[in-house]
């Protein structure tokens, strides 16, 4: 198949394609060829769509709450330039994928001055 074409929605991050071209005719005595449209789906390629960024470091969710710590003052104390940010973010150990619709969350508080 001789590719034309490869056809995406336009901003996209989809997983299927609409390809097109020619597929020349396999007599070698004939000069045509036959156009072909062909759609292709990697969707069940790879592991599912992770689940649970609602609830992260619960059991059955994929994703876990971090804190960005310079190690400095412990474990527990995650205050770094006078606030403490919390990100949403996938599981070391999780097998999924973050899908289209996810929405990165950041929590945010200030701590207390010492």
């Amino acid at each position: 198949m001789d590719i034309t074409n490869i056809i995406i929605e336009p901003n996209s991050i989809s997983q299927q394609f609409v390809v097109y071209g020619t597929i020349s005719n396999q007599n070698p005595n004939a000069t045509s060829s036959n156009g072909v449209m062909v759609t292709i789906d990697f969707a069940g390629l790879h592991e599912p769509q992770c689940k649970g960024a609602d609830k992260p470091g619960e059991s059955g969710s994929d994703y876990e709450l971090w804190s960005p710590n310079d190690g400095r003052h412990g474990s527990t104390d995650k205050c770094f330039m006078g606030q403490q940010v919390q990100y949403v973010r996938r599981k070391q150990d999780a097998e999924c994928f973050n899908g289209e619709e996810l929405e990165k969350k950041i929590l945010r508080s200030f701590c207390t001055c010492t």
